[in-house]
């Protein structure tokens, strides 16, 4: 039998929670331009939130660009320490950028079910510009391939950088801060906007600042990931301009390569929804434009779909504001769909 991983959070063996640890841990989000952050708990409703906050930054941090350089986020550290101070934060669920993930898909013999973390560092080189050693992954067991070799199955893999793992934990750690799960924005976001029974197809558009993350999520599990770098405002400003038209390229570039690539089409279930989160994901001329554009059916996400019902329980946060607070719900989330 096929024991699959999808019930643990990328990195946990990485950075495994301490038995002692009985506190939920702070959802924390960083981008270039931001920091959110959550706490959730459960009630009779659901999972709902306890506190959340963002400091929006003036200037981006390296630390986002290059591995090893901490020595511009000033800015970026007196943010943190201001939410640590204020919530008295000190255990996190962390966002990793979506430039620093890769993403693949392989096929495995079943002779490779009695150890598939082994069989997939033999596929590492091959899908990840570094060396197997300088890799943390996770992985997903999807289902039996049917293009006549029905013992193969075929795995989805998320890698890290170990290098950057590294490097936002210096950081955290430097600040009293201490990292339990790091997380890959297009995993926390799915697992935030996704209902966790439904294995239908989807492609997600998170419109940040500075730049638009784009993911397909197929039976509850981001198959593709990859950031445009058009700042989701620049696009709702004005969606005759070069940004806009940048982003509706991409998207039907990612759109042709999931129904052509060296995968059997056939396995591959057809999109027919874009769910829209993020900053600026409320705006209703976005989301006509990429109707028309598409040919898909676009709709503003619920990012409380897995914590609660509305019918129910209406958080104190706007429906336009928690659309900004979609990576880090899904953050908060982790450990808590069984």
């Amino acid at each position: 039998m096929i024991i699959s991983e999808r019930k643990t959070s990328l990195l946990q063996k990485f950075f495994p929670v301490p038995k002692y640890l009985t506190l939920d841990p702070f959802a924390l989000e960083i981008s270039p331009k931001a920091v959110r952050m959550m706490q959730m708990t459960h009630t009779k409703n659901g999972y709902t939130p306890v506190v959340y906050d963002e400091i929006i930054l003036t200037e981006s941090c390296s630390l986002l660009e290059s591995e090893k350089d901490l020595s511009s986020c000033d800015e970026l550290q007196e943010a943190l320490v201001k939410l640590r101070d204020k919530y008295k934060m000190r255990f996190v669920n962390v966002s990793i950028p979506e430039l620093k993930t890769y993403i693949f898909k392989i096929t495995l013999p079943k002779e490779a079910a009695i150890n598939i973390r082994h069989a997939i560092k033999f596929k590492l080189e091959d899908n990840v510009p570094l060396s197997p050693e300088d890799v943390i992954f996770h992985y997903y067991v999807m289902n039996q391939n049917t293009r006549g070799v029905s013992d193969d199955f075929e795995v989805t893999v998320a890698a890290l950088p170990k290098g950057v793992i590294e490097t936002y934990t210096e950081l955290l750690h430097s600040l009293n801060l201490f990292p339990i799960t790091f997380e890959s924005e297009s995993h926390a976001l799915a697992r935030s906007v996704i209902d966790r029974n439904d294995h239908d197809s989807y492609l997600l558009i998170h419109l940040g600042a500075t730049k638009i993350n784009l993911s397909i999520v197929e039976k509850n599990i981001v198959q593709y990931a990859s950031s445009v770098p058009v700042g989701g405002g620049q696009v709702v400003a004005d969606l005759t301009s070069n940004e806009a038209q940048i982003l509706k390229e991409q998207i039907n570039k990612l759109l042709i390569y999931w129904f052509t690539n060296e995968h059997d089409p056939s396995q591959n279930e057809k999109i027919e929804l874009a769910i829209v989160t993020g900053e600026v994901g409320n705006s209703i001329d976005l989301v006509n434009f990429l109707e028309r554009h598409l040919r898909l059916s676009v709709q503003v996400a619920d990012v409380w779909r897995n914590c609660f019902s509305l019918d129910k329980y209406i958080p104190e946060i706007s429906k336009v504001d928690s659309l900004r607070y979609g990576i880090a719900i899904g953050l908060a989330l982790i450990n808590k769909d069984s």
